[in-house]
């Protein structure tokens, strides 16, 4: 263990046997940012909390791996705060959702066990009722964490409980730990519950029978479910107090999910004397509201919802006519609303707004599980089809070439079902160069590459209309194994690195759907390149290389972008960008960052390189910032040709 002190000494607790569940190093490294800065505090209070997480990992008694059983509560030496044992086979065995892994370490006052996950959760001594009452309601972030809004519904459902139902076990009873002793359940925040218009929350508190399934939906009883635990494909589809909850992993997170819609955990592992409380973003099993009611109600759609009321046809093909509860097929859409847009105003031209939003809409209910990678669903623009990708973790929708992210799905409405997504369908906003520069986990060698050899600035040209295939990162970390591969990512090979650059941007746009076969481009560099179609697959060729598109056909506002699995650079060392063919002289003096030289070691070198060049060019004087000063003119002489 390291970065944490272990404040409590094993050796000075007498002859009492003990059991310790120590993280691993890895455990450490991933501990939530937020949590590592506030441990590297050094106030005596948090020295304590330090200590405190220590004690909650010690067990008073000892615990080997073959008499742990299945929902097994352990008390720990942390004020009585329990941690829970799950076994799943001869093998697997956790704590508090935490894997345990390796072997165990036998001491000579107790055992420790290696787990994969930091519970810096502390568990609360109180059962899960209690924390909802009494402790939630008293922190101090409303927005995340509390629970005053719940316990006020949880309160209503009480008082109907008394008179309808007196003698049967209710919820309280069970959050306090009664039948079936354990629990877990998911509480909706006081700002999930704020999102509610307060009508429909009153005709919820009024509605006996539909408060009661609501409250009851969001129990798990007898059962101890931490995050770890629900990601398991076994735990996906769980039995609540009343219906089920579904349990799917997005973008990393956890979102759960009864009759409709989905609520992100935003806040979990909030171990309990009686098993544990997760914290979600939404009210589970309510559906309160059509789509065009949600758009307006919720500020995070006001771009959206202001364009869709331009658009009329659109505003009334999502209104739902008052008093239907049952909704036929043909009127249920599933619709795609951006956001966080702003600055973007397509109000004054009303038949592209009608055209655009169209693409938003699609007819019929598609939920995030149905968008395997390829679907494609028919929008509301007839001409529009829009298909979905998955790429690692995240899904995509895209329509008319332009990609957007969904970021929140399947919240649900009375008259269909609604996605979050990142941008607007339909209308790019992003040039080449500001799409790779938003994409440092595929692209970050690349953004560092055109930004160093001054190609940024044409990427970021809206008036041109070009294709840029971008070599992802792994592309460029494979040229490592090959010597001429080695030489274009060395810093003084910066010209040559240019020049094989500009091979892969074509100077037009290029979607690669419109190719059936095989089809030839000439590259800003003067090569020519191939496009090759096999099957469901394209490739690009240039010399012996062939390297697979693995996203393509991005539209941007200056062209289009493909990601290529490879880089398309010369393995003759005597043709392509090894040679000097093709470098003409400027005049223009040195005026961006990259090019201006700041130590005076790097001008001797620039100076001695010149000498020696054979490259013909006229060489002319030049001053030099070194060290903030400027040298003499005329002391050096730099050759600056241009590579275009």
């Amino acid at each position: 263990m390291r970065n944490l002190p272990l404040m409590l000494e094993f050796g000075a607790l007498g002859e009492k046997k003990y059991t310790f569940f120590a993280p691993s190093n890895e455990a450490f490294e991933n501990i939530p940012s937020r949590v590592s800065q506030h441990y590297q505090l050094t106030s005596n209070i948090v020295r304590k909390e330090k200590d405190d997480i220590m004690r909650y990992h010690t067990v008073l008694a000892e615990l080997k791996t073959a008499d742990m059983i299945k929902n097994e509560t352990v008390q720990t030496f942390d004020t009585d705060a329990n941690l829970f044992i799950y076994v799943f086979n001869k093998w697997e065995r956790f704590v508090n959702g935490a894997k345990l892994e390796g072997e165990e370490i036998i001491a000579s006052n107790g055992v420790i066990h290696t787990i994969n996950t930091l519970m810096y959760e502390r568990g609360q001594s109180v059962n899960a009722y209690s924390y909802i009452t009494t402790v939630g309601r008293q922190l101090s972030n409303p927005s995340e964490r509390t629970t005053s809004e719940f316990n006020k519904l949880l309160t209503r459902y009480l008082e109907n409980e008394r008179t309808q139902h007196a003698g049967h076990f209710n919820a309280r009873d069970e959050l306090r730990g009664g039948h079936r002793k354990t629990v877990t359940v998911f509480v909706p925040s006081d700002d999930a519950i704020a999102n509610i218009p307060q009508q429909q929350l009153t005709q919820l508190k009024a509605d006996s029978t539909q408060l009661k399934k609501v409250i009851e939906g969001h129990l798990i009883l007898g059962e101890v479910y931490h995050t770890d635990l629900l990601l398991r494909p076994e735990f996906n589809d769980l039995v609540a107090m009343d219906g089920r909850i579904v349990v799917k992993k997005f973008l990393g997170n956890v979102y759960v999910s009864n009759i409709c819609g989905q609520s992100l955990v935003t806040h979990g592992n909030i171990t309990v004397s009686n098993g544990v409380v997760h914290i979600v973003d939404g009210l589970l099993g309510y559906v309160y509201s059509d789509v065009i009611t949600l758009l307006h109600d919720q500020r995070k759609y006001q771009w959206f919802y202001s364009h869709v009321k331009t658009a009329t046809a659109i505003a009334n093909m999502l209104t739902l006519p008052r008093g239907t509860t049952v909704v036929p097929e043909s009127r249920m859409y599933s619709v795609f609303a951006p956001v966080g847009v702003t600055g973007l105003d397509l109000t004054q031209d009303i038949d592209k707004l009608d055209s655009v939003m169209r693409m938003h809409v699609i007819k019929g209910r598609i939920e995030i599980s149905d968008m395997k990678n390829n679907t494609k669903r028919v929008t509301m623009n007839s001409d529009q089809t829009a298909t979905f990708y998955q790429i690692d973790d995240a899904v995509f929708i895209e329509v008319n070439y332009v990609r957007a992210r969904i970021t929140h799905g399947d919240i649900c409405v009375k008259n269909g079902i609604l996605h979050n997504i990142d941008a607007v369908l339909g209308v790019p906003v992003e040039t080449i160069a500001t799409a790779i520069s938003a994409n440092t986990k595929q692209l970050l060698t690349l953004l560092k590459s055109v930004r160093n050899t001054g190609l940024w600035t044409y990427l970021n040209d809206r008036t041109k209309r070009v294709t840029m295939f971008a070599p992802v990162d792994k592309a460029f970390q494979s040229m490592l194994d090959d010597s001429l591969g080695r030489k274009l990512l060395d810093p003084r090979y910066e010209r040559n690195l240019k020049l094989m650059l500009k091979r892969h941007i074509v100077v037009e746009e290029v979607f690669l759907d419109s190719i059936s076969d095989t089809k030839t481009f000439t590259t800003l560099q003067g090569d020519q390149i191939d496009i090759v179609k096999a099957g469901s697959e394209y490739h690009v060729r240039f010399g012996s290389k062939d390297v697979g598109v693995i996203q393509s056909n991005m539209r941007m506002t200056n062209g289009v972008l493909h990601l290529i699995d490879g880089v398309l650079y010369s393995d003759d060392p005597s043709t392509g960008e090894w040679t000097n063919g093709g470098a003409t002289c400027v005049n223009e003096t040195m005026t961006t960052e990259s090019e201006v030289m700041t130590t005076e070691s790097e001008v001797m070198t620039t100076k001695s390189k010149v000498i020696s060049s054979a490259v013909s060019c006229r060489s002319r004087p030049q001053m030099f910032l070194v060290r903030g000063q400027l040298l003499l003119a005329g002391t050096f002489y730099i050759l600056q040709c241009s590579l275009f």
